[in-house]
């Protein structure tokens, strides 16, 4: 589920900034890593939050994002440069910018999420819901 549910969000990012503007590493890569963060949530939530805690809901968070980082990472510095004949030292610079962004955003995401989860008409609500 997650990984669909990622994709789909990727896909309309790639529309709005990858395709639209004549990029298709962007518009590749966006739905892909999306995607990537989607399943490895499910998985590391299941192998690390276990209803532990604000702390490990962050630290799920952070961590589910990190499969995504390397392919950004990856993309910027090994493929765009040869396809754009962008210097690799800016794509690099630029990648670095985009991933510590991502990982400051998870971190977020995930105090956000530990809110919810400690919400009990929220939690009611989803329980409900997927049960």
């Amino acid at each position: 589920m997650g990984g669909v549910t990622g994709l789909v969000g990727g896909l309309v990012a790639a529309f709005e900034f990858g395709f639209s503007k004549g990029n298709l590493v962007t518009g590749i890569g966006l739905p892909l890593g999306k995607a990537m963060t989607g399943v490895a949530a499910g998985y590391v939530f299941k192998w690390l939050y276990r209803g532990g805690g604000t702390p490990r809901l962050v630290a799920s968070t952070v961590l589910s994002y990190v499969p995504e980082a390397l392919l950004t990472l990856s993309l910027f510095i090994y493929l765009l440069p040869p396809l754009t004949g962008l210097p690799v030292a800016v794509a690099s610079a630029i990648a670095v910018q985009i991933v510590v962004k991502a990982f400051a955003e998870m971190v977020i995401l995930g105090l956000i999420l530990a809110g919810f989860v400690n919400n009990l008409g929220f939690r009611a609500f989803a329980e409900g819901y997927f049960q």
